[in-house]
């Protein structure tokens, strides 16, 4: 494998985006409660197709295609996750799964 592509080498150049403010809030919707997610990003990448990963507690994993200008908000509702599912994070990745941020705990 060429030294560009090592997993060594690609943590050591950072992440190219940056996440910041991580909310998760229990929201009540008509069909229950679910869970509401928001959290800021600054990337040098832009316009960047990428893909919004939530995690919660349990391990479960979704995961939302998104495009990223220089700087914004990402806000999504999960209506299949409830509060007790917590603890919840964040990451973008790009589209093949490599990621492209830290994780950022949402609280």
């Amino acid at each position: 494998s060429s030294p560009g592509r090592s997993p060594a080498s690609a943590a050591a150049a950072g992440p190219s985006v940056q996440l910041s403010v991580g909310v998760a809030l229990a929201q009540t919707l008509p069909e229950g409660t679910a869970m509401m997610f928001s959290v800021d990003y600054e990337t040098s990448r832009a316009p960047l197709d990428a893909v919004w990963c939530l995690k919660n507690g349990r391990g479960e994993m979704l995961r939302q295609p998104v495009r990223l200008d220089r700087q914004g908000n990402l806000s999504g509702v999960v209506p299949q996750w409830r509060p007790e599912a917590g603890p919840f994070q964040s990451r973008i990745e790009d589209p093949n799964g490599r990621p492209l941020s830290r994780w950022i705990d949402m609280r």
